[in-house]
């Protein structure tokens, strides 16, 4: 209304004028609008792209990659925490050491590094690659755990066992987890003679008990079992034939974290019986991730090696259940993996664990 108003009150020329200025105007704001959109379209893909960006950050790969790449400066030695009670010379020398533990992890990182620097899935090695690694990995973790006893809040120190701890767990899976410090296990008090399920114990266990009970086998039960030896695999399927675990539902898993999957997915298991060690898997981490997924069935350990070799009360503690030895087994017969879960049985009965 305004524009026509002010034509009708000028001469032709400055409603030209007008006219122009008018179509300028418009012009100008159509400008604006097509700058705003293409603000907002930028604005928008920015958005995306660093919604993107923190979300790749949070992929297994990408973290991967961090803690591989994550840089550790060695604490300067004047700058390390003074003992509290040092002897003549004592903070000299265990300086010198972290020195040399660091100057020799730094070595051991770059070659690792350099192995798997193109490698951005699983890592493979031969057996004697596997070997030559390990090897040095633990020669400098063993002397970094100890100066972490001395200098227990020291960062790079921190830095450099999480990377260790990472590194051997993907040379060996099955090494995975194994230095990690085990939670206490809430609402069952640990003993060593009913972990390992001791013959000894449970004679005066079971006369203790009133009323006098006996240990048996449950009549049905749905199990998982954990080897990578097919041959330990057949044995159980044989056991069952000759009616040792009469009524037992048998499942087989050459991989711990098959177990944990397959148990995931049917939560009608009620026992799951795994070797300690077994090739290219992590039982410990497995066992972990199902005690965090608050899965409470009783998990035994049955294994070659013998009961002075493990650590009961860490095992326990890392969520498992109770050990047999396999090396018994093997020169008692499979009656005595029988009488150990009998054992346990009775146990869990006797404590409504």
């Amino acid at each position: 209304m305004l524009g026509k108003k002010a034509i009708q009150n000028t001469g032709e020329q400055k409603a030209a004028s007008i006219l122009d200025r008018l179509d300028d105007l418009y012009s100008s704001g159509e400008r604006a609008v097509q700058q705003a959109q293409l603000q907002a379209r930028i604005q928008a893909a920015k958005e995306r792209q660093q919604k993107y960006a923190k979300e790749l950050l949070n992929t297994p790969a990408s973290q991967r990659t961090q803690l591989l790449r994550r840089q550790i400066v060695p604490t300067q030695p004047q700058a390390l925490p003074a003992l509290p009670h040092p002897f003549t010379g004592q903070e000299f020398m265990f300086s010198r050491q972290y020195e040399e533990a660091l100057a020799q992890f730094l070595k051991v990182r770059q070659n690792y590094n350099t192995r798997v620097a193109e490698t951005y899935g699983s890592v493979k090695f031969s057996f004697e690659e596997r070997r030559i690694l390990i090897t040095s990995v633990n020669s400098v973790l063993f002397r970094l755990r100890k100066l972490q006893k001395i200098y227990p809040e020291d960062k790079p120190l921190q830095d450099a066992l999480k990377y260790l701890y990472f590194v051997v767990g993907e040379i060996n899976p099955m090494f995975k987890g194994l230095y990690e410090e085990p939670q206490k296990r809430i609402g069952r008090r640990f003993q060593r003679e009913e972990f390992v399920l001791d013959q000894m114990w449970f004679d005066q266990m079971s006369r203790m008990a009133w009323p006098p009970r006996t240990a048996a086998l449950p009549e049905k039960l749905k199990v998982a079992v954990v080897n990578d030896d097919p041959t330990i695999l057949q044995q159980y399927t044989l056991w069952q034939q000759q009616g040792l675990f009469k009524g037992w539902d048998f499942s087989f898993f050459s991989t711990a974290e098959a177990a944990v999957k397959g148990i995931a997915q049917n939560p009608g298991y009620q026992l799951l019986i795994t070797d300690w060690t077994v090739a290219n898997s992590s039982v410990l981490e497995s066992v972990r991730r199902l005690r965090a997924a608050g899965n409470t069935l009783p998990v035994i350990v049955c294994s070659s090696y013998t009961v002075g070799q493990i650590n009961a009360q860490q095992m326990f503690n890392q969520g498992f259940d109770g050990f047999i030895s396999w090396a018994d087994v093997t020169a008692s017969g499979p009656k005595h993996l029988a009488e150990g879960l009998k054992r346990f049985f009775f146990y869990k009965d006797y404590y409504k664990w």
